[in-house]
């Protein structure tokens, strides 16, 4: 059973039912424990492992994300495996493939870095976009 787990931005960003989805979970397994909101796992105790060492060996963003998603599909063979992402499930591009991969995947949800930045910016209106820059040549190509 593969669980994603939304870590938000922060360390108190992460919910309870995030909390329980790591604690309950046979591994745990970070996309990075780089960032601010990897302190909330280390700060609940539990064992866990990073996917740093990918960051490296990776031509390219989208290199990255394939080789992530087969380390962490190849991490959760037979076993309840929590894979934390910082800021939003819904906007971590690893993350996507792998529920496209494994269709019963328990997604938990975290605070998004684009909502965190609007907020940040006082844009309180909910008229606004995000576009990953992952996808910036999509949209360039779609306006041409």
């Amino acid at each position: 059973m593969l669980r994603i787990v939304g870590l938000g931005c922060c360390p108190d960003d992460l919910t309870e039912g995030g909390k329980r989805a790591i604690l309950s979970a046979d591994k745990v397994l970070l996309r990075t424990g780089e960032t601010p909101a990897s302190e909330s796992v280390k700060a609940l105790g539990v064992g866990y492992s990073t996917l740093d060492y990918i960051y490296g060996k990776s031509r390219n963003f989208d290199t990255l994300n394939k080789n992530l998603a087969a380390a962490v599909a190849e991490a959760a063979e037979g076993i309840t495996l929590a894979y934390c992402v910082d800021g939003s499930v819904a906007e971590d591009v690893s993350a996507q493939l792998l529920m496209k991969k494994f269709k019963k995947a328990e997604v938990f949800d975290g605070v998004s870095k684009s909502a965190r930045a609007f907020a940040a910016a006082g844009v309180v209106s909910c008229a606004r976009t995000a576009i990953s820059a992952y996808d910036t040549d999509k949209y360039k190509r779609a306006s041409l």
